[in-house]
């Protein structure tokens, strides 16, 4: 249920209310539930659309190929637009209230319920890609002509660029 407020509620068939999602400065005009996930979009009269997670809080980097997400259990995950999974970092003992990038992307902020707020060099993060070529570099071949590996096995690179593609 959108509120005037710039808050989104979450309510149980039953009447109770699982949780207030937080986060517009103006009201919450609409708001839609994702079919195949655990996403919920909130668009508001301050001209924005925010995504969160059923359980956590989520947040696009400011060229939005990278989505930052916050779990209950205190992980924060980095995706590409995908939906593959880029690293998980861990720092936090509790619940994630909020994540968000900073304007040049580089730095990561996630708050948690165990009051602590803790600021992620992201330019220090692996390239996925990068790692995903080199690795596939190195173990094509093998995959390809080893009698051993499993047949559904030997397509894992595939489709995967070459270092040098990836660069």
């Amino acid at each position: 249920m959108a509120t005037s407020a710039g808050s989104v509620q979450l309510w149980q068939h039953d009447g109770t209310l699982l949780g207030t999602l937080k986060g517009h400065i103006a009201p919450v005009l609409g708001v839609a539930i994702a079919p195949d996930t655990q996403l919920i979009a909130s668009g508001s009269g301050d001209t924005t659309v925010k995504l969160w997670q059923h359980d956590g809080t989520v947040a696009f980097s400011p060229d939005s190929k990278t989505i930052a997400t916050g779990s209950s259990e205190g992980m924060v995950k980095l995706w590409k637009r995908d939906g593959t999974e880029i690293t998980t970092l861990i720092g936090h003992s509790a619940r994630i209230g909020a994540v968000a990038f900073s304007p040049d992307g580089k730095t990561l902020a996630s708050a948690s319920e165990d009051k602590t707020v803790i600021l992620w060099n992201l330019e220090r993060s692996v390239d996925l890609d990068k790692v995903l070529a080199s690795g596939c570099d190195w173990v094509r071949d093998y995959l390809r002509t080893n009698a051993e590996v499993k047949e559904e096995d030997r397509y894992l690179c595939e489709g995967v660029k070459t270092q040098n593609a990836a660069q």
